[in-house]
């Protein structure tokens, strides 16, 4: 059975560095990979920043900051939780179905600078 790889990378900008996490991904593959402080807005399209094989989830905030996206393998079954997505926190909650193995549940958060921490 092959093993099953997450990772989480806060990139400070995904744009910039799509192309060196494209070389990443193909040299060492994950299943799922969280991202923070992807710092993407509207104008940035999921087709320039696709990976092959790979489904990208988003919460955005800006250019200047913040923001979460999970890249997700094209073999998983996942659903968006969004009654789990805190509005205070940059949170994605996904259901994800790994073949032949019961749902978890799988969340990459951020937590803005601005936003005390006796929140939590």
């Amino acid at each position: 059975m092959r093993s099953f790889k997450m990772g989480s990378l806060n990139i400070n900008s995904l744009v910039e560095h799509i192309d060196e996490l494209r070389v990443v991904m193909i040299n060492q593959p994950l299943d799922i990979l969280a991202i923070n402080e992807s710092k993407l807005d509207d104008n940035d399209s999921d087709n320039m920043l696709s990976l092959r094989g790979y489904t990208l989830v988003r919460r955005d905030r800006n250019k200047q900051g913040g923001g979460v996206c999970v890249y997700l393998r094209d073999s998983l079954s996942f659903k968006r939780l969004h009654d789990f997505e805190e509005q205070n926190l940059e949170l994605i909650a996904l259901e994800i179905q790994k073949p032949n193995s019961k749902p978890f549940l799988f969340t990459a958060w951020y937590r803005p600078p601005k936003l005390d921490s006796q929140y939590f």
